[in-house]
């Protein structure tokens, strides 16, 4: 079981949602109603279940890893070889386990009448040089199966998220998202709340050239 370090400054509930030229910043209350209003509509309808994950969910979050991505990116793969080498690169199994384990990780499994059919991934003291504050957390992943979009299991994944970086008291959250991503960038637009919004050129530049 990982040790999830705890901040001792005292939180100001400010989150910041770092997007590819632009940074939208709202109150962490205002997204957590947002998103639990949200997955409670939704289930009354399913029985879906998101819980933290363990190490022998390693195997689920792998193959989650490599369908998300492909229904995601996989067009801007020419080489069908390249994608496999990325899917063994970044989604093998052993290499999930590993990232379960390290103690700045935290890790959800979200289940749809059992399925495992969603995931996310929330990196503690992650630094930002689009971020004033030193004492914040990464909003690192949040994948859905397409066929499973419309359950709005995202914005129960995102709740989880919020209330672990409350609990743990960090400062602000922050992530990026590449600009063609249109469909993350609407869902964090909807999840948001945005009280203000500050352009920042430099963004797409730095999402162009990082990993996804």
């Amino acid at each position: 079981m990982a040790h999830f370090k705890k901040s001792t400054r005292k939180p100001r509930f400010v989150r910041g949602f770092l997007f590819v030229g632009v940074v939208f910043c709202s109150s962490i209350p205002h997204a957590l109603k947002l998103a639990c209003a949200h997955h409670n509509t939704q289930r009354r309808v399913q029985t879906i279940e998101i819980r933290l994950a363990k190490e022998e969910d390693a195997p689920f979050i792998a193959l989650l890893g490599r369908t998300t991505f492909t229904e995601t990116f996989g067009h801007f793969f020419r080489d069908p070889q390249d994608l496999i080498d990325y899917y063994n690169l970044t989604f093998s199994v052993q290499k999930i386990e590993d990232g379960i384990k390290k103690p700045d990780n935290v890790f959800w499994i979200a289940f749809a009448n059992r399925l495992p059919v969603g995931y996310a991934k929330l990196k503690l003291n992650s630094h930002s040089d689009f971020v004033e504050s030193q004492d914040v957390c990464q909003l690192q992943k949040i994948y859905v199966l397409k066929d499973f979009l419309s359950m709005k299991i995202g914005f129960g994944l995102q709740d989880a998220l919020l209330k672990k970086a409350k609990e743990l008291n960090f400062d602000e959250m922050w992530l990026s998202v590449l600009h063609s991503n249109e469909r993350a960038i609407h869902f964090y637009k909807k999840a948001a709340l945005n009280k203000s919004v500050i352009t920042i050129s430099r963004l797409e530049k730095k999402a162009s050239s990082s990993s996804p």
